[in-house]
């Protein structure tokens, strides 16, 4: 269950909740104190009562319906996956996007989720044929957060529900990692983390992994949802083509110390972290003190829980005068993407990924 205490509030309702740099310490981030963002009021579910659907957009729709039960007994999987709000890190572009909101850092955690593989929903309980014939295009993901009346998610400046679509490439076939998740870190989902069942996609920002999922449509046409198509999309500064927030975009995030905190002239201090990447594993974190960017040296790497969770990193600073210095980090991965020294510039801000910072008082 979310402790609100341990939390920084953000909004109170929908809730948004945004976790403390300090909680971000441990490989799994604790469920207490893991951040939550939603867009509607959080839906009141009785377990027994739901079920998730899944169904055709087409004219003899076929459908099919799960209980929680249900989900239960289908093989079980787990994935360990760093989820990051698209909007986290939002408050140091230091401008405002209209209608979004003020994240700092802690907007991101990394949790062991648990349940059931979409393909083998798809495939082996409804026995839906995915071969080239079929030519389907998607599949919609709605939650059951919004009117409980409105029956559209589509593309208006107004949505009332929350729905999200995947291309049936990454839904299916990207390393068969998409699933319906009912626990987190060993437990049942928390009502604010998508109770009774939610979709993650790792290594996607979180707004791909839709909370109290109710209903799956597979889609023969391009879909359009106001999740998809209007927000959580690249607007380019001063151009008129967009892309979607899709990958995590490569980062680091220094968790220890914390900015503004004193440290003594002479003391060694250990500079500790986290890095993650949708596109690859970490290869490298590198730091150094600014103004010295031709000085970066290499942090310690701990391990990686998995492919798309985030890695520790270390490492060892002693300041050798009194004053205030910023100390950055830098990460790299696999395929060989590296933090920029600004993030990208767009009208929602979204996938702040600058080199991370902190600043420190030695005394």
């Amino acid at each position: 269950m979310i402790n609100s205490l341990e939390m920084t509030g953000q909004e109170n309702s929908p809730v948004n909740l945004e976790s403390p740099i300090a909680s971000l310490q441990s490989g799994i981030t604790p469920i207490r104190s893991f951040y939550v963002r939603s867009h509607f009021p959080t839906p009141k579910i009785d377990a027994n009562k739901w079920s998730l659907t899944v169904e055709s957009d087409q004219e003899q729709k076929a459908s099919w319906q799960f209980g929680l039960e249900d989900l239960k007994q289908m093989p079980q999987t787990a994935v360990t996956a760093t989820l990051e709000c698209a909007g986290n890190s939002r408050r140091l572009f230091q401008e405002q996007a209209k209608g979004e909101i003020q994240w700092g850092e802690g907007a991101v955690g990394t949790a062991v989720w648990s349940g059931v593989r979409l393909t083998h929903l798809l495939r082996n309980e409804c026995k839906i044929s995915f071969n080239p014939e079929s030519q389907w295009k998607a599949i919609i993901f709605v939650g059951a957060d919004g009117d409980p009346a409105a029956k559209e998610a589509g593309p208006d400046e107004n949505p009332r529900k929350f729905a999200r679509y995947l291309g049936i490439e990454k839904a299916l076939h990207d390393d068969d990692q998409v699933i319906i998740a009912t626990h987190m870190n060993g437990d049942p989902l928390s009502l604010e983390h998508g109770f009774p069942a939610r979709l993650i996609v790792p290594g996607w920002y979180g707004m791909a992994s839709v909370k109290w999922l109710s209903k799956i449509v597979l889609s023969r046409d391009e879909p359009r949802t106001y999740f998809n198509d209007v927000r959580y999309v690249y607007q380019w500064k001063g151009e008129k083509g967009r892309d979607p927030v899709a990958q995590l975009l490569v980062k680091s995030l220094i968790t220890h110390p914390l900015n503004g905190e004193e440290i003594r002239l002479g003391q060694a201090v250990t500079i500790t972290g986290k890095a993650w990447s949708g596109s690859g594993k970490i290869a490298s974190v590198e730091v150094c003190e600014e103004g010295g960017e031709d000085s970066w040296v290499w942090a310690e790497l701990g391990e990686q829980l998995s492919q798309f969770g985030w890695v520790p990193w270390k490492k060892i600073w002693k300041p050798a005068k009194k004053g205030r210095f910023t100390i950055m980090s830098r990460a790299m991965d696999s395929r060989g993407n590296v933090q920029p020294e600004r993030p990208l510039q767009n009208d929602y801000l979204y996938g702040y990924n600058a080199v991370g910072r902190v600043t420190l008082n030695v005394v």
